[in-house]
């Protein structure tokens, strides 16, 4: 079995398409998707459906990114509702067409979606984490919107953090975590990584 973890989508169904042929995977395969399937580029709609086909062929873990969670406010807030077309949710209203239509064809795709995911050597999480806590101690905003606290310094867990969220131009293995949001949605390639290879795969 081999485990891939594949970085931020943002729509884009082109580079997610080429990215899954060159790894090619098969039933045993475990892929681990970091989150931020939605908004910004213009295949959100395209993206969720493509994920829910592999999730029947090979083994899935999708995620819950920032973009997830401003969408799953959106939902229940007029405001929030703002605040997420603001933030590339209007991409994503477009391939939809509608909330409504969202909802009625990917509501169990968004639905209850994981934080993290730990495995043999490794926590996979979208943003980062909350340095030197347990991970039973972190809070949601910080998996989802950590930055620089999580960037700079140690994580102090025995486990390597791989995540995504901060946008890299090269995919950044350090000794305690590994960035892998390469920025697909803004020109740069859409990257994923074999674990515990560290081999890193990319389709621009």
């Amino acid at each position: 079995m081999r485990t891939f973890a594949i970085g931020d989508i943002h729509g884009e169904i082109n580079k997610l398409c080429g990215l899954i042929q060159l790894l090619n995977p098969t039933p045993s395969d475990r892929l681990i998707f970091l989150g931020d399937y939605i908004d910004r580029g213009p295949n959100s709609q395209a993206v969720v459906s493509f994920l829910c086909d592999l999730s029947t062929q090979t083994q899935c873990v999708f995620l819950k990114g920032n973009h997830e969670a401003l969408l799953e406010q959106a939902a229940v807030s007029n405001r929030r509702l703002h605040v997420w077309l603001k933030n590339g949710g209007d991409a994503t209203l477009l391939s939809y067409g509608s909330m409504d239509n969202l909802w009625a064809q990917h509501a169990e795709f968004f639905k209850n979606m994981p934080l993290y995911h730990e495995a043999d050597s490794y926590i996979f999480v979208h943003a980062g984490i909350k340095p030197n806590v347990p991970m039973y101690q972190q809070h949601e905003s910080d998996l989802l919107w950590i930055r620089s606290e999580f960037l700079d310094q140690p994580t102090g867990l025995s486990k390597i953090v791989v995540h995504g969220h901060s946008r890299v131009n090269h995919v950044d293995i350090q000794s305690d975590k590994i960035n892998i949001d390469t920025g697909a949605v803004y020109g740069g390639a859409l990257s994923a990584i074999e674990l515990p290879s560290q081999q890193v795969i990319q389709f621009k």
